[in-house]
C-alpha cells in the first residue's frame, strides 16, 4: 500500500522475497540481543524492558519510549499539559470545525457586508485587521486545546490509566467547555484537536481509544 502511494504501479515477485529475508535477518539480531539479556539476568523469560532495549541496541526505539527507563505517569501528565504554540497549519486544520471560531467568523462576514461602501478608507488598516481576524481565529481555537489537554491530564491522573475513551473524552471536554461557557464541541471537531495532539507526541490515538504516551 505504501508502494502504491508512491507512485509504483507494479510489484515483482522478488520483492516479497527480498523483504522476507531481511525481516528474518533483523529479527535474528534482536532475538540474539534478547537470548544474551535474558541468560546474562538469570531468567527464563523475556520483560518488555528486555525488548525495548534490544530494539534500542539496533536503533529502533519503540513508541513512547525514547529512553532506557519509561517515564512515570505524572511525567507524561506534565507533556500533556505542557502549552502548545499554534501555528498557521495547525490553525487551518482545527479552527473551520471549531463551533466557537464559527461564530466569530459568521460575525466577522457579517462586519465586512456591512463596510462595503468603505472600502477606499479600508484598505489603508487592510493589514492590521487581517492580523486582528487572525488573532480572533486563534483565541477559541487555543481556548478548546487547552481544555481538552487539561481535561485528558486531569482523567489520566484521576483515574490512573493510560487508555481513554474517545467517547469518555468527549463528554468530559464539553463538561469542562459548560463550566466556562463555551459551546460544546462535536465528535468531529474533538478528532481534529486530538490529531494535533498526536502530531506534537502528546497523545497517541485510534478509532475509539486515546493512549498516554
Amino acid at each position: 500500500r505504501l508502494a502504491r502511494r508512491g507512485g509504483v504501479k507494479r510489484l515483482a515477485a522478488g520483492v516479497y522475497g527480498e523483504t522476507r529475508i531481511c525481516l528474518q535477518q533483523y529479527l535474528s539480531t534482536v532475538l540474539k540481543d534478547l537470548v544474551a539479556l535474558v541468560e546474562s539476568a538469570d531468567r527464563f523469560t523475556v520483560t518488555v524492558m528486555d525488548v525495548v532495549f534490544a530494539l534500542k541496541r539496533n536503533g529502533q526505539s519503540l513508541y513512547g519510549y525514547g529512553e532506557a527507563y519509561p517515564q512515570t505517569r505524572a511525567q507524561r501528565v506534565a507533556r500533556l499539559k505542557k502549552r502548545i504554540a499554534l501555528q498557521a497549519a495547525d490553525l487551518a486544520a482545527v479552527s473551520s470545525s471549531s463551533s466557537s471560531f464559527s461564530q466569530s467568523q459568521t460575525q466577522s462576514s457579517s462586519g465586512a457586508d456591512e463596510g462595503r461602501g468603505q472600502r477606499a478608507e479600508a484598505a489603508v488598516d487592510s493589514k492590521a485587521e487581517a492580523e486582528a481576524k487572525s488573532m480572533a481565529k486563534a483565541a477559541p481555537v487555543q481556548l478548546i486545546l487547552e481544555v481538552v489537554q487539561k481535561t485528558l491530564a486531569e482523567y489520566f491522573l484521576r483515574e490512573r490509566a493510560d487508555v481513554c475513551k474517545a467517547q469518555t473524552a468527549l463528554t468530559e471536554v464539553n463538561a469542562a467547555l459548560a463550566l466556562r461557557k463555551e459551546a460544546p464541541v462535536s465528535a468531529e471537531t474533538l478528532q481534529q484537536f486530538l490529531a494535533l495532539l498526536q502530531k506534537r507526541n502528546h497523545v497517541m490515538c485510534s478509532n475509539e481509544d486515546i493512549y498516554l504516551i
